[in-house]
């Protein structure tokens, strides 16, 4: 008698692929998140630039940063009520929440004749200190002991701020804080 010889892949031989082609999908996932991570911060990063470009052009004609009805403004010209968020509203931390400024917007765009880049970005939570969730989604212009700032939210830590500014940092998330004039963080 003769045997036929059958040609195949065995258990083990199939195991070993599936386990090499798991080890390469999670090793592109995990790049792909990253890049997702750092193509969301340069975002941001390139807004903060552009409303930093359209506040100092804005004290460069008037001779000071505009003054707000609020210590902190969202800036931007829209933020639709979704999620945690009431209409308006760039940041919401327990027991407030920073909403935008018409006036503001309105005063920009009359003083430096040019439209304001729209600042609605992608959501972040960060736990703080005491256990509250605070949900930012874009840029906060802050106007406090006669200095003048803008704070973000990047995901990363410290290092992931633009070069000279200050941070506090969360749990895969940080607050960066860009000093315009003075020193509006003082006592935060």
């Amino acid at each position: 008698m003769q045997r036929k010889s059958i040609k195949g892949f065995t258990i083990v031989e199939l195991l070993v692929v599936i386990v090499i082609i798991g080890i390469l999908a999670s090793i592109t996932l995990v790049s792909y998140v990253g890049a997702q991570e750092k193509a969301r911060n340069v975002q941001i990063l390139s807004t903060v630039n552009q409303w930093e470009t359209i506040l100092r052009a804005y004290e460069t004609i008037n001779g000071t940063f505009p003054n707000t009805e609020l210590d902190y403004v969202c800036l931007g010209d829209s933020y639709p009520a979704e999620g945690p968020y009431l209409a308006d509203q760039c940041m919401k931390a327990p027991g407030w929440g920073v909403s935008r400024s018409q006036q503001l917007i309105d005063e920009l765009k009359a003083s430096n004749h040019s439209t304001v880049p729209n600042s609605v970005l992608p959501s972040l939570t960060f736990v703080n200190m005491s256990g509250d969730s605070e949900y930012y989604r874009g840029l906060l212009y802050l106007r406090r002991n006669g200095g003048f700032g803008i704070t973000y939210a990047l995901k990363g830590d410290g290092n992931t701020c633009a070069i000279g500014d200050s941070y506090f940092e969360g749990d895969g998330f940080v607050a960066c804080r860009r000093v315009l004039l003075g020193d509006p963080y003082a006592g935060l």
